[in-house]
């Protein structure tokens, strides 16, 4: 799903979520698992081109922190 290497990863506090940040990209997937279906991408998220280096989710899961070397740190509302 990264095109290069993974460069940062999250798991939520409930454990249903892991991001992955890697080449401009953060991917959110659902660790549930649909009877014999593989885990699925829940959305994909392109913050830009610098690679995200710290991934963190809340407490309670509704906001996901990310940041990139020598970047701002960046809040997004995490999907439900």
């Amino acid at each position: 799903a990264h095109r290069s290497e993974i460069t940062a990863i999250a798991v939520s506090q409930k454990g249903d979520i892991i991001a992955t940040a890697g080449a401009g990209k953060m991917i959110l997937w659902s660790t549930e698992k649909e009877s014999e279906k593989p885990r699925r991408r829940r959305l994909s998220l392109n913050p830009g081109t610098i690679p995200r280096n710290w991934i963190q989710f809340t407490a309670d899961d509704s906001l996901l922190f990310h940041c990139g070397a020598g970047r701002p740190i960046e809040v997004w509302e995490a999907p439900r």
